[in-house]
């Protein structure tokens, strides 16, 4: 498939401090609606397919639908002068990954050229040779890490020319927490609870969304093409230790190893964790030249 021409990068908003993307429909509207709390001016981008992807089957549609898209991108970036953060939701959680050759399929492909429309139309290009853009992105996964998220991840790193990734699905409030690396659901391996949970429920979803896996380093392996030791975990003992462990945890993966590809799983079973690995990430800015990319789905 041929790549549309290069195009002169709008100008974002001026006072813009970040990207959001989330994974579905809902996911944009609850991570708005959180920003939104802190007292920033939130503007949730549009996406012609937020009732499904079963409409992007060849080519033709899936120009018009970019096309379409990026007329709805420049339309509200134009009108937004005054965001600080811009949601946008990329419908993966809706991409099926049953194609015999996924990576070449179309919907594969919407997803990279998603990408490409996003860094074009929003982000600020890097010039220094650096991973990563001028903007910090965050990447909202579900808490149950239900989704195709290793597949997203990849390609949105990929993408998005970053290196580096802090990964912290935990949303302790609702208790799903990350323990040694293993994503739970009130003290239960989440792939176990969520095949019970739906197991009993009259309107199951499709069983390809579940996760496969428990242990994030390894449901994450699968579609990264990362070696094992690409991906990193801090556990809470780390975090827990007045931060002097998460620190050196993200200065050897984002400053001494920044050439490298590098994933840091996060463990987290209250709020105060997160808030640790926020302040960590922020005391890293002024010694990393950008900021990893963020993945997480409290916001």
């Amino acid at each position: 498939m041929a790549e549309p021409s290069a195009k002169r990068a709008r100008t974002p908003p001026v006072c813009l401090s970040g990207v959001l993307v989330a994974d579905d429909l809902t996911g944009a509207c609850d991570a708005a609606l959180a920003v939104s709390k802190s007292g920033l001016k939130v503007v949730i981008l549009p996406n012609s397919f937020e009732r499904g992807l079963d409409g992007i089957s060849d080519d033709g549609s899936l120009e018009s639908h970019l096309h379409d898209l990026e007329t709805k991108f420049t339309s509200v970036i134009s009108s937004a002068s005054s965001a600080q953060v811009l949601v946008v939701n990329n419908n993966s959680r809706l991409l099926s990954s049953r194609d015999s050759d996924w990576g070449a399929s179309v919907k594969s492909i919407y997803l990279r050229r998603f990408y490409a429309l996003l860094s074009r139309c929003i982000l600020s290009e890097r010039t220094d040779g650096d991973s990563g853009h001028g903007l910090p992105v965050y990447l909202k996964v579900d808490s149950t890490v239900r989704g195709h998220i290793s597949k997203d991840l990849s390609i949105t790193m990929t993408s998005l020319g970053y290196r580096q990734c802090v990964f912290a699905p935990a949303l302790p409030e609702a208790g799903r927490t990350t323990v040694g690396g293993l994503q739970l659901l009130h003290g239960v391996p989440v792939s176990l609870a969520l095949k019970k949970q739906f197991s009993e429920s009259s309107s199951p979803p499709d069983a390809e969304s579940l996760p496969s896996k428990s242990r994030l380093k390894s449901l994450l392996q699968g579609e990264s093409g990362l070696a094992p030791s690409a991906i990193a975990e801090v556990h809470i003992d780390d975090i827990e230790a007045r931060d002097e462990a998460l620190t050196l945890a993200l200065q050897d993966s984002f400053i001494t190893r920044r050439e490298e590809s590098t994933i840091l799983v996060v463990d987290a079973v209250d709020q105060g964790h997160l808030h640790c690995l926020a302040t960590a990430i922020n005391q890293q800015r002024g010694q990393a030249s950008t900021l990893p990319l963020l993945v997480g789905s409290a916001v």
